[in-house]
């Protein structure tokens, strides 16, 4: 018999009322139309990388940029070997696919190398890894940050990455101090007395201003502006 539920038992029950994630966790790194760089978990076994193959074809994903070690991509090979992955992505019309071990000092920069490269041939591309969060979060995080930001505001670049869960329906969330690490640049952290603002994140207008006039009654109830140049209410 089918469990009803109501009211608070309802919204203590995980994944209630919440939009379901795409496939694979699979959405662009951003919300611009012509974005090519997208974002997704690998197949989670070799049984089920021809699935997963069939939703990147269908998503008309062309390349492919691959964080997983030696043994993770062994483990989703049909042959269970490293090469045979990057041999089944090519042979399912995703064209020399790049493996890159994350912890390595050039990963960002053959990361963005393959990224600008999509972009200039407009194909589009996915970047993926074994969870679909950590790698592939800071992959995303890094297109943002050299294509979108075009400075070294890692933070900012975080911050859009989190807002763009309203469109893309898949929570990413990511440490600037880890993004700084792996893009190597500097990151002052804000002050613990700086009294960081929460809440949700909400679009700019237009003109850049925030959503609504902050209230200048007591208690303030309007946005507040983060560092990155994003409003949260």
């Amino acid at each position: 018999m089918a469990q009803l539920l109501f009211g608070d038992e309802a919204a203590a029950q995980p994944g209630i009322g919440e939009p379901k994630p795409p496939p694979f966790d699979f959405a662009p790194a951003s919300s611009r139309p012509d974005e090519v760089v997208h974002g997704a978990a690998a197949a989670p076994s070799a049984a089920e990388l021809g699935d997963w193959l069939a939703h990147m074809q269908g998503a008309g994903i062309r390349r492919a940029v691959a964080f997983l070690s030696a043994d993770e991509a062994a483990a989703r090979s049909p042959d269970g070997t490293a090469g045979g992955y990057a041999a089944a992505l090519s042979a399912a019309g995703v064209g020399s696919p790049l493996v890159l071990d994350a912890a390595s000092p050039a990963a960002a920069a053959a990361l963005t190398d393959a990224c600008t490269a999509a972009r200039s041939a407009r194909e589009k591309l996915v970047v993926h890894c074994a969870d679909g969060r950590s790698s592939t979060n800071l992959a995303l995080a890094t297109w943002l940050l050299r294509d979108y930001i075009g400075s070294e505001n890692v933070a900012e670049a975080c911050d859009l990455l989190s807002a763009s869960r309203r469109k893309t329906k898949v929570e990413r969330r990511l440490d600037p101090a880890a993004l700084a690490a792996f893009v190597g640049v500097e990151y002052v952290p804000p002050k613990e007395d700086g009294g960081l603002a929460t809440g949700a994140i909400q679009e700019l207008a237009p003109d850049g201003a925030p959503p609504e006039e902050p209230s200048s009654g007591e208690g303030g109830g309007g946005p507040t502006r983060l560092s990155s140049g994003l409003y949260i209410g």
